[in-house]
């Protein structure tokens, strides 16, 4: 989710400019409906497919001429990530690999 910063202007509320945004997390896949029916509320949601195994960024930089700022990003309804197999889909206590669950 892209936070409604006060510098977030309409301009950065059209799909393609929120696209250009999220493809700074990674690969971007849809918009939810609200988002793209310019039902604005407080946020943009966007789901994205991005590698869980590094750190989630909670912040992007946006980036035009004469004009950066910074926002928020949040992720929800992440699925479970293993920290031992490192698998998504389960958590260490189900994990079929790990030394404790055998």
């Amino acid at each position: 989710m892209l936070d409604q910063d006060p510098r977030f202007l309409m301009e950065y509320w059209q799909p393609k400019a929120i696209f250009s945004i999220a493809r700074g997390i990674d690969t971007y896949l849809s918009l939810n409906d609200c988002t793209m029916n310019k039902y604005r509320g407080f946020f943009a949601r966007v789901l994205v497919d991005t590698d869980m195994l590094p750190a989630l960024p909670n912040q992007i930089l946006v980036q035009k001429p004469k004009f950066n700022f910074i926002t928020h990003i949040e992720f929800d309804k992440l699925p479970p990530l293993c920290s031992s197999c490192k698998m998504i889909g389960h958590d260490i206590s189900k994990c079929k690999r790990h030394p404790d669950n055998l």
